[in-house]
């Protein structure tokens, strides 16, 4: 009888460390999507450096699909560590170029990093991004989006701004993974298509990648009609 008591302690307390252990898991899986969204302090510093390496392929797939002309005026919607504006500004092609993210700390860090380009009026970055953009009507010729479009709390919304932004015949790409970040949420290509044809967006086309930091992902190009 004591034997079977204890066993049954044990167990319970086996079980009431499992969760434990996972309350723990879940807390500090939304304290990292959290600092994905909105990087911040010591452990948002470090986020950003890891994301230019996550986004690494994403980058490179996004860079190529831009197209880069001397007339560009560039838009990147969710910079984080300013690894593909620093792929752009090296190619020395555009008109110019901007970086909105929703992070202070991000921007704070990019005007840091960037501050020759910044003195010489090659790149400018602004706090924004989630909800609205802080430019006019028609101020660039091409946007670009690298992993961010899960953290738009209304994405429809987000995607209107886009489109006001962007010059007619402006091309927006779109680069993300086809899981979200929290393992829920999925954005198949043709939902995403379907979304931007919903907004406006035409001459919707999708190229897919792989790779180990982010599994399937999509870079979608569509085009502001004139």
């Amino acid at each position: 009888m004591l034997r079977s008591l204890q066993t049954g302690a044990i167990f319970a307390f086996q079980i009431h460390l499992e969760l434990a252990n996972e309350a723990l898991a879940m807390a500090y899986s939304k304290k990292l999507l959290a600092q994905l969204g909105k990087p911040q302090g010591l452990l948002g510093r470090l986020i950003l450096r890891r994301l230019n390496r996550v986004n690494e392929g994403m980058n490179s797939r996004t860079l190529e699909l831009l197209a880069l002309q001397n007339n560009d005026h560039i838009l990147e919607i969710g910079f984080g560590g300013g690894a593909l504006i620093a792929e752009i500004l090296a190619k020395g092609r555009c008109a110019r170029v901007a970086g909105v993210d929703i992070s202070p700390l991000a921007v704070t860090q990019a005007q840091k990093r960037f501050r020759t380009d910044i003195a010489k009026g090659s790149v400018e970055f602004l706090q924004g991004g989630q909800s609205d953009l802080p430019y006019p009507e028609s101020s660039f010729t091409k946007i670009c989006c690298v992993n961010v479009i899960y953290f738009w709390t209304d994405l429809s919304s987000m995607l209107f701004e886009v489109f006001r932004v962007l010059k007619p015949e402006g091309i927006l790409i779109l680069s993300y993974a086809e899981g979200a970040p929290n393992k829920l949420a999925r954005f198949p290509a043709a939902e995403v298509e379907a979304k931007l044809a919903e907004i406006g967006f035409d001459n919707m086309c999708t190229v897919d990648g792989h790779d180990i930091e982010n599994g399937t992902y999509h870079c979608t190009s569509a085009k502001k009609p004139n």
